[in-house]
Parts: C-alpha cells; structure tokens; sequence
C-alpha cells in the first residue's frame, strides 16, 4: 500500500505506519458503540452493520452462490438486528453469540424476543414454516454464516469485542487526524 501512495502522490507525508508484528488493531466488527457514540442514529448504525456483514459473506460465498437460497440472506438479517435490539439485544456482540442465536432458533424454532413490531412479524413468519422446510431454510442459514469461523483471519474480526478499559489499539483513535 504505502509503494502504491507513493506512486500516486510521489511521498510519503501523513501516511501513518502500523507494525503489525508489534501491535495489532482491535477491530470489533459487530460494535456499533463508537456509531451511537458519534450521534449516528441506532437504525442507520445497525442498516450499515448488517448490510455491510451480508456484503462480506456474499464476497467470501461468492454473490451468486449467496443469494442462491433467497431466504436465508432474510434471516441472517432479521437475526442480526435482533441481537442489536435495544431492549433485548446489546450494541456489540461477537460472531460466536450471532451462530449461538441461529443455532437456538434452528433448534427450538421460536424467534427471539424484540422490541421491533415489524422485526418480530418476520421472524414469526420464519418460525411458522413446517419442520422440514424451516430445517432446509436454517442449513441455508449455517451455510453462510459458518464462512467465517473457518477462516481464522476473518473469525479473529468477527469474535472480537472489547470490554470497558481492555487494552487496546483502536484505528477510530486516528481518523479524526489530518
């Protein structure tokens, strides 16, 4: 990256150089803590959170296999914003407790409990299908949300969520900077 800044604008000013082998930046994918934080409204920092998760499963699945089976990118979403309910949800949470939630819902096929009218309609609406095709629908499900515990790289992203006065390196504490 830095070779091509170079090439593009012939120096290096203001390029800010991390050492990777010596620090290594926390970067909690499902946190929208620094969102609220900045004002950004809960429904805009949830809308971006998801939309850009179904993003990156469709990148590592591949766009055309990913939306293959038309329901579950659905449920992935609605589950997703449920764990960001405001009442019954959090504002940051791991991949382990998104596959912890689908695995309780495909188990007991009974949706989680939120605040959202509209949210807990779809979900009901999923939970109403037979046994069977609920069952084809949560593999679909599994299919694509399992993508990312398996790559080590993407699983240390996506489990990663700090706790108040963890120590840690937060690439935020630099884009406010010139």
């Amino acid at each position: 990256m830095m070779r091509a800044h170079y090439s593009k604008y012939g120096h290096l000013n203001n390029v800010l150089y991390f050492d990777c082998t010596k620090v290594l930046p926390a970067f909690s994918f499902f946190d929208i803590r620094d969102q609220l934080d900045a004002g950004i409204p809960r429904t805009t920092a949830v809308e971006d959170s998801v939309d850009h998760y179904l993003e990156i499963l469709g990148q590592v699945m591949g766009t055309e296999r990913f939306e293959r089976a038309v329901r579950s990118p659905d449920i992935i979403r609605y589950m997703v914003k449920a764990l960001y309910d405001p009442v019954n949800g959090d504002d940051a949470f791991s991949h382990r407790d998104l596959h912890a939630a689908l695995r309780q819902l495909h188990e007991r096929q009974t949706a989680p409990a939120v605040s959202d009218p509209d949210l807990e309609k779809m979900l009901a609406g999923v939970t109403a299908n037979s046994a069977r095709s609920f069952d084809e629908i949560m593999q679909g499900v599994a299919n694509r949300i399992e993508k990312i515990p398996i790559d080590q790289r993407l699983a240390a992203i996506f489990d990663h969520v700090p706790e108040e006065g963890d120590p840690h390196f937060d690439l935020v504490d630099y884009l406010d900077e010139n």
